[in-house]
């Protein structure tokens, strides 16, 4: 009898064990971050509540140009602080990299545009731009 209560609550934390185990993975899955570069322009790039997405493009902001936000629906997406920009090497003049970190504040679909321009020459055409649609869920 006894042996047969010790299994039932040897199997009991096992199935409690496994069920933290997979709630765990569900909810470090949600709060990932997603990046995507260059090569996702034009997709649509879907996503949870809690996740966060980097936009990572090449850029060269010694040269007066950025990636400035050209449409974004606010209601369902929002920048998190500044875009930061990395050069590729100490010489001056270096290109790099410049990211966007983007977090859902509601489920929908939003599209994000973004234009590499000289933001003081808004009167001029952007030199390249990056589209994709978000869906949140």
């Amino acid at each position: 009898m006894k042996r047969k209560s010790s299994a039932l609550i040897v199997s009991s934390i096992l199935v409690i064990l496994a069920l933290a185990l997979v709630a765990l993975n569900q909810a470090s899955a949600q709060n990932s971050k997603i990046s995507i570069t260059a090569g996702d322009d034009g997709k649509t790039i879907t996503m949870n509540m809690g996740q966060t997405l980097d936009v990572t493009l090449d850029g060269n902001v010694t040269t007066g140009y950025n990636w400035i936000m050209q449409s974004m629906d606010p209601a369902i997406l929002k920048q998190v602080g500044d875009p930061v920009y990395t050069p590729e090497s100490n010489q001056i003049g270096a290109p790099g990299k410049i990211v966007l970190t983007l977090q859902p504040v509601k489920t929908g679909q939003a599209n994000l545009v973004l234009n590499y321009m000289r933001p003081f020459e808004k009167k001029y055409c952007p030199s390249r731009t990056f589209q994709v649609t978000i869906v949140v869920k």
